[in-house]
């Protein structure tokens, strides 16, 4: 009885440790399963990063043309302002011009009018009558 006891014992240890033997390998079996996804997040996780890099790369070059073309476009903004503030003065003066000929050319109509008032009502009478005075004194000869 005492063998049967013992055989007993044995078995029930040898279930136990059968038992814990399983529960073992499916904790094991989590745990690598487990271990495997973590991998393979890691592995994504590292593709990730690396197209987020690469991507960074591309906007940091982007960005840099932006910015270029920003200041270019921003030169050409003052430029294009200091030529119309150039463009606006010229205009300006010419038009001063403009009108200080147009002033000159009334003076010049007024004096042109007085010349021909004084040619037609003082010059004009007096040659006419110089030149009847020349043409009576060839007659009397």
């Amino acid at each position: 009885q005492k063998k049967a006891e013992e055989l007993r014992q044995s078995q029930a240890a040898r279930e136990n440790l059968s038992s814990e033997m399983e529960e073992l390998t499916v904790k094991f079996r989590e745990t690598r399963d487990a271990l495997h996804e973590c991998q393979k997040r890691e592995e994504e996780m590292f593709r990730t990063n690396a197209d987020l890099q690469k991507k960074m790369k591309k906007m940091d070059k982007k960005q840099s043309k932006f910015h270029e073309k920003w200041d270019s476009m921003e030169e050409e903004v003052v430029k294009s302002a200091r030529e119309s503030e150039e463009h606006k003065s010229k205009r300006i003066n010419a038009k001063h011009e403009v009108l200080t000929i147009l002033r000159t050319l009334e003076n010049e109509r007024e004096t042109n009018k007085s010349i021909v008032e004084f040619m037609k009502y003082t010059v004009t009478p007096k040659c006419l009558s110089q030149q009847q005075l020349l043409k009576e004194s060839l007659e009397g000869l």
